[in-house]
């Protein structure tokens, strides 16, 4: 079984790429390269997620109060996602969407108060040697497992191609779908929340850039300002307006005054240096 899926290339380029579930071999690899990279991280110093968890109580990163709050938040998502259950048996599609979005907005926003709760917690859990190997043996999957889905050639043709990668969105979305293999999971319907279902569901979101629909099907923004595939605020002709909705100097005036300055060749501006990768990147969510 393979899943196709939608990310983007080192350019920003919308490219979709096919997800091959590994064969038992394959996998038996893939955990000895865990097992090896675990001791190597333990005899680096890294902590157990064990240990991370009392160090997380012991700073009061995590307490009673902040669970409490974390359980409260998931129970209201929850019925939520019930009360929007029971809307779309509703016969009426404006009755359904005139009761179910201001739901799905709040749960929007209650999504973004638990994960900022739960942001802390997160940081500490990601430098342990368990996630460290994780993030190794998914690497050793990549190279067999990810091919382009409009030439079947492999995207990586050895773990050393990956470096060229990391930090990329199409690093970041094969990450998560590998390890959602390797745990059982469909990561397509944990990364897509009930709430952005069902606004998908009833065209009142757009599936693929994540931009609310008015109801001419234009991409807008929480406020209903239209904005473009990248998020930039648009007027009704497609030009580039700032939050206010006022015009954007565009690109021929800023060309034109750039001509007229005295150009200085000791005052060019030197492209900044490029940053270290990181040896491991977490993926969302």
């Amino acid at each position: 079984m393979s899943r196709v899926i939608e990310t983007q290339d080192r350019e920003g380029r919308t490219v979709k790429v096919i997800i091959e579930k590994p064969t038992q071999s394959q996998l038996n690899e893939s955990q000895l390269r865990y097992n090896v990279a675990w001791a190597e991280a333990m005899r680096q110093g890294a902590l157990l997620r064990a240990e991370a968890e009392e160090i997380i109580a012991k700073r009061k990163l995590w307490d009673d109060q902040k669970e409490k709050k974390f359980n409260e938040l998931r129970y209201k998502l929850r019925q939520m996602e019930m009360k929007l259950r029971d809307i779309d048996k509703l016969e009426d599609e404006q009755q359904r969407i005139k009761q179910g979005r201001p739901i799905a907005l709040e749960m929007r926003k209650l999504r973004t108060q638990l994960n900022r709760l739960n942001e802390s917690r997160n940081e500490v859990l990601s430098r342990t040697a368990e996630r460290y190997a994780e993030g190794v043996q998914v690497q050793c999957l990549m190279p067999a497992c990810v091919k382009w889905a409009d030439t079947g050639e492999h995207v990586f043709q050895s773990e050393d191609d990956i470096q060229d990668w990391m930090g990329t969105q199409l690093f970041v979305d094969v990450t998560t779908e590998l390890l959602g293999v390797l745990w059982n999971i469909d990561m397509s319907q944990l990364r897509q929340e009930p709430e952005n279902r069902w606004l998908i569901k009833h065209k009142l979101m757009d599936a693929k850039t994540g931009f609310f629909l008015d109801e001419q099907g234009r991409l807008v923004d929480e406020e209903g300002r239209l904005v473009n595939e990248r998020g930039e605020f648009i007027d009704e002709k497609g030009r580039r307006v700032d939050e206010f909705g006022l015009p954007l100097e565009d690109e021929s005036t800023v060309s034109t005054q750039q001509q007229s300055q005295p150009k200085q060749a000791d005052e060019q501006a030197k492209p900044p240096p490029a940053n270290d990768q990181e040896k491991w990147a977490e993926p969302d969510g």
